[in-house]
């Protein structure tokens, strides 16, 4: 299992974060692992092994925007 999660709202003072989850997940097909959830088929219990925050992860951030040379104006 990987999971890649960016921040749902950046901070100024650490533009760009990122959190990297590895671990393993097991699908459960039984009937009592359902219950309570009617339109399941099955669940999947995740195990966390792992959990990194590398730093400036991704460029992303906000500028002002800008109009595409090719839309008339």
């Amino acid at each position: 299992m990987g999971l890649v999660l960016s921040a749902a709202e950046p901070r100024r003072d650490r533009p760009g974060g990122a959190l990297l989850v590895t671990g393993e997940a097991r699908t459960d097909w039984s009937e009592e692992a359902r219950q309570g959830v009617p339109v399941a088929e099955r669940t999947v219990e995740p195990t966390v092994t792992g959990v990194v925050e590398p730093a400036d992860a991704t460029a992303l951030g906000w500028t002002d925007p800008e109009y595409s040379p090719a839309l008339p104006r």
